[in-house]
């Protein structure tokens, strides 16, 4: 049998250890298997709080309505620009489209006068020879 006399101090704190070790064990199975009872209350009273000091109602409104002043600005001008590519688009294509058959018909012209003074020329080299 073993006495009291036997056990060292080294066996003692091992045992020690284990007994905590074990106990810890125990402790974090209870916990784990453990259901948390969380209560929701039915009708909760409001709490009211005072705004943050970023927030200004009365500055936000003057925004929006600022913007909107904008975008209405804008989609005007919108309408104006369809109103344009409508309307005078066709036109200044129209305009543009008899002002460079008038220039082609000029570069036609200037580049016949030319090929007709090369044919003079090749005329008189071939002459001369």
């Amino acid at each position: 049998m073993l006495t009291l006399a036997d056990i060292t101090w080294t066996q003692l704190g091992e045992a020690a250890i284990a007994i905590g070790t074990l106990g810890a064990f125990v402790v974090a199975l209870s916990l784990a298997g453990r259901k948390t009872a969380v209560k929701i209350d039915q009708d909760p009273t409001p709490e009211f709080r005072k705004a943050s000091k970023r927030y200004n109602h009365d500055a936000t409104e003057q925004r929006f309505v600022h913007v909107e002043a904008i975008v209405a600005r804008h989609e005007s001008d919108i309408d104006r620009l369809k109103d344009l590519f409508r309307v005078d688009l066709p036109a200044m294509e129209r305009r543009l489209d008899d002002a460079s058959e008038g220039r082609i018909s000029e570069v036609h012209d200037r580049v016949n006068e030319i090929l007709g003074e090369v044919r003079e020329l090749r005329g008189e080299m071939k002459g001369k020879k």
